[in-house]
């Protein structure tokens, strides 16, 4: 029998600037957890982890600009 491990692309909910990435790869992560933060019209808004795993991949860094949908994580269970 084969492991498999379930991959979770974490995506920008609108367009903005990455002000803050909070997580690093290797870093389990908890559902809900805050791992970064987007700025869009001086309005921040919190990206968190959908579910527990750990972060395998990710894609920007902080001041990055990132249109609605980019993968911003890739999170490993």
């Amino acid at each position: 029998m084969q492991d498999t491990l379930e991959i979770t692309r974490v995506t920008a909910p609108m367009a903005g600037v990455v002000a803050r990435v909070m997580a690093v790869v290797g870093q389990v992560v908890m559902a809900g957890q805050e791992i970064c933060v987007l700025e869009s019209v001086k309005l921040e808004v919190p990206v968190r982890a959908p579910h527990t795993g750990v972060l395998a991949e990710v894609c920007v860094e902080s001041e990055e600009d990132v249109h609605g949908g980019q993968p911003l994580f890739v999170i490993a269970q």
